[in-house]
């Protein structure tokens, strides 16, 4: 008996994605210099036209920026697990897991939220800076309702003092 024949290669369905506009600007500017106006065409193509594979990809064009940036042994899953614990670490967990197109937060935990060296004592500093923020507002507060009791009182003896001087 012969296995099930997969189905041909097709689209993926996609999901939406937010990119930061310096992105979206260099995507365009891409689009419209290299790219055909057919909307099934590739956004990127090998030296032949042709798809580019991943591993053509990664000798030709990843290597090479990870070395001229000075960087050792570097992944693009390397560079998908940084995008996930900065995500994770600024805005969530679960903000991380939607952007990976994780179905469940678990996954992004186990597989890309990672700690970085300093961040408990960045945390203890950042809670801190957060108390003497708190502190400081409590203490314009109590010092805004004191100066009012004070101006009411003050108020209220010049008021007295009027009346009394033209009663006598």
């Amino acid at each position: 008996m012969r296995p099930a024949a997969r189905p041909a290669p097709g689209p993926t369905p996609g999901r939406p994605l937010s990119l930061p506009a310096y992105l979206v600007r260099e995507l365009r500017e891409h689009l419209t210099a290299r790219v055909a106006e057919d909307p099934e065409a590739l956004l990127f193509l090998g030296r032949t036209g042709r798809p580019i594979r991943y591993n053509s990809w990664r000798r030709t064009h990843f290597d090479r920026a990870v070395d001229r940036a000075g960087l050792k042994d570097v992944t693009p899953q390397d560079l998908r697990a940084t995008h996930a614990s900065q995500v994770a670490d600024r805005h969530g967990v679960m903000a991380a897991a939607k952007r990976l197109g994780h179905a469940n937060a678990s996954v992004t935990t186990r597989h890309y939220a990672r700690s970085r060296d300093g961040q408990d004592a960045e945390i203890a500093k950042e809670l801190n800076a957060d108390h003497e923020r708190a502190k400081r507002a409590r203490a314009r507060k109590a010092k805004r309702i004191k100066g009012d009791v004070a101006r009411t009182l003050h108020e209220g003896h010049d008021t007295g003092s009027e009346s009394d001087d033209r009663a006598g």
